[in-house]
């Protein structure tokens, strides 16, 4: 019963000294998501500016379009060797519309290599995508 006492005491103090610590500082909550933001965003920083420092063009639509078919074969090999689908998902799932190349707002299709390469970016780099590229013209 005194074990219970004095561990309730010590967490009690503990919250009360975090809880205080918190008006001093801000608030625990809002630094907490400001940390997980900015993560994030150095994330997408990163993605947007992987095509424009790289010699792989502009952007992952032109990467896309220059992309060969020997380029394209080893995108789809290594989804054979993860063992997803055509896609990049799991071999069971299910598309509303049947693809989820279709895009409902403009009524058109989206590559599949496009969709692939926005799910996995790494792709570009561990897959060396950039010597399988057609030069522009």
């Amino acid at each position: 019963m005194a074990r219970a006492f004095i561990f309730l005491l010590i967490m009690g103090v503990l919250f009360v000294s975090l809880y205080l610590g918190a008006f001093k500082i801000g608030t625990w909550p809002e630094k907490m998501l400001s940390g997980t933001v900015n993560i994030c965003m150095v994330g997408w920083d990163k993605l947007n500016n992987l095509w424009e420092t790289s010699d792989t063009g502009k952007s992952l639509d032109d990467l896309v379009n220059r992309l060969t078919d020997q380029g394209k074969t080893k995108i789809d090999e290594w989804l054979a060797a993860k063992g997803l689908n055509q896609y990049g998902d799991k071999p069971d799932t299910v598309y509303a519309g049947g693809t989820p190349a279709f895009n409902e707002q403009t009524g058109q299709n989206v590559d599949k290599y496009l969709l692939i390469l926005q799910k996995f970016p790494q792709l570009v780099q561990e897959l060396d995508l950039g010597k399988y590229l057609q030069p522009t013209k």
